[in-house]
């Protein structure tokens, strides 16, 4: 133990020191890799992502791009089939809940949520059919990675996607 007459820490003192600091930096370090266990994929894809030149600075007649293919109506049908059921279904349910035949606000607005789900679903899949449309009709073969996708279709909601083959700087 330190006398008020010593000039130097204790033995005991010092241990106590480097453990209690220890033990912070350990503490940090698990907060830090908690972190990246739960957010650490996305930041290394936004990283990897936003390296080399940013989409900013490429003049807006480099982007120049084809229109997507059109949208087969009938596999749209089919894709979507199954979802819209289930959704009137659910409508129904709702409906059916309220004991009056006129329908309280709050109804309402549950009908309208589940349309707004559907209306979200509808443009998703009608976004990814037309991008797969457009991957399969591209002379070359496209990256197939997940995060190549769905750059993909990041770009195409820009209406950037499929590039134009003679505008593509790349040949």
């Amino acid at each position: 133990m330190r006398t008020p007459h010593s000039a130097s820490p204790s033995v005991a003192e010092l241990m106590s020191c480097w453990l209690s600091l220890t033990g912070h930096i350990f503490s940090v370090c698990l907060a830090r890799m908690e972190f990246f266990e739960e957010r650490g994929a996305d930041a290394i894809k936004d990283a990897l992502l936003d390296a080399g030149s940013s989409i900013d600075q490429i003049a807006e007649e480099e982007l120049d791009t084809l229109p997507l293919p059109r949208l087969d109506a009938d596999a749209f049908v089919v894709a979507l089939k199954d979802r819209t059921e289930k959704v009137l279904r659910r409508a129904a349910a709702v409906i059916n809940e309220d004991p009056s035949g006129c329908l309280s606000k709050d109804t309402k607005q549950r009908v309208c949520a589940l349309f707004e789900d559907l209306m979200h679903r509808v443009f998703a899949q009608a976004l990814e059919m037309r991008v797969a449309g457009a991957e399969a009709n591209l002379p070359a073969p496209v990256p197939s990675g997940r995060w190549a996708k769905k750059y993909r279709r990041f770009l195409a909601a820009e209406g950037r996607w499929p590039p134009n083959p003679a505008t593509d700087k790349g040949e």
